[in-house]
């Protein structure tokens, strides 16, 4: 797959769907650190696209980054993207009790109230 999704990057260097699966393929592999690098390269490249955002935020959330993912989450839901609930309410309880537990949870409570 590696060679396929460098292919598709070198003919298509601006199209942005082909680092977004290249993300959640690095994503799938356990490899965040490459998973991070594909997603901002398709968020650059393709800046309205939901799923994307939905994604990112997600990925962010999960490794840390609640307030950036938060961010995107909501970018995605400004987008028209519907949020899973019950497994944004997973992640939460996931979380240990910290200020980014916190602010998920704000999010969350926010998601409920709009929806």
């Amino acid at each position: 797959a590696e060679y396929y999704f460098q292919k598709s990057a070198q003919l298509s260097p601006k199209q942005g769907e082909a680092y977004f699966q290249w993300g959640k393929m690095y994503f799938n592999l356990g490899d965040m650190t490459k998973t991070k690098i594909k997603l901002e390269r398709a968020l650059l490249l393709i800046p309205n696209n939901r799923n994307v955002y939905a994604f990112s935020g997600l990925f962010y959330i999960l490794t840390g980054d609640v307030s950036k993912g938060t961010t995107l989450l909501q970018k995605a839901v400004d987008l028209g993207h519907q949020i899973d609930l019950v497994e944004l309410k997973d992640i939460l309880d996931s979380l240990e009790e910290s200020k980014g537990r916190q602010e998920l949870e704000q999010f969350y409570q926010s998601l409920i109230k709009n929806s």
